[in-house]
């Protein structure tokens, strides 16, 4: 990479080490919008706990949709790298298995991902269409504009996941069936047979390399 940056003239070098600022800085702004978002969410649940035994019509799913993204997130937050961080493991052990396991598992890890988006997405939209005027005047602002984030940015997820990650799957897939290890044309079984029918004396005089005695005999 060094070498690269080398070749490249002094302009181009210094717009690479822009970009890169760039994304980290934007990469930095989105984990504190994150977390800030995040935060935002627990107290206002916390602080609205009575809202789950609402008798008007949708109030409860809107805490409930909020309360369910929560859980959904501590949950990837603690038990997927857990599962997947030891199946990376065995995977950097293990190049046969890696080969094996690669595919099935990035189809699992979207599979969750993608279901849980659409869960939270489904439930969301259910609860924002079916809430009246008159139901959405109990829920607080705060707790009414972290609901419809919630709702805007799972269901935004749950499309992307639908329109990218199924064909990028279909095409992880369609490598993974491909022999990596070939290395070149495949092999003719019909080849070495004629070879040997032309050769007859070849597997002798291999046999005779091998063995000692033999070749004294031969």
């Amino acid at each position: 990479m060094e070498e690269v940056q080398d070749r490249l003239p002094g302009p181009l070098q210094g717009c690479g080490i822009c970009c890169m600022c760039l994304l980290g800085c934007f990469g930095c702004a989105l984990l504190v919008a994150a977390l800030v978002f995040l935060v935002w969410c627990i107290v206002a649940v916390s602080s609205n706990p009575h809202l789950q035994h609402e008798v008007c019509a949708e109030v409860a799913n809107v805490w409930w949709t909020i309360t369910i993204m929560l859980i959904i997130q501590a949950s990837n937050c603690c038990v997927m790298p857990c599962i997947f961080g030891w199946e990376q493991f065995k995977m950097a052990q293990d190049a046969e298995y890696a080969q094996r396991m690669r595919t099935p598992l990035l189809m699992l890890h979207f599979m969750i991902i993608g279901g849980e988006a659409l869960f939270v997405s489904i439930f969301g939209l259910l609860a924002w269409t079916g809430i009246s005027a008159e139901c959405k005047a109990k829920l607080p602002s705060d707790l009414w504009t972290l609901f419809q984030l919630t709702v805007v940015l799972w269901t935004v997820s749950a499309s992307c996941l639908l329109l990218c990650a199924l064909p990028a799957l279909a095409v992880a897939t369609i490598m993974a069936r491909q022999d990596p290890g070939a290395g070149g044309a495949p092999h003719d079984e019909g080849e070495d047979e004629a070879f040997i029918s032309q050769n007859p004396g070849g597997s002798v005089a291999d046999e005779a390399e091998e063995n000692p005695i033999t070749k004294e005999n031969v």
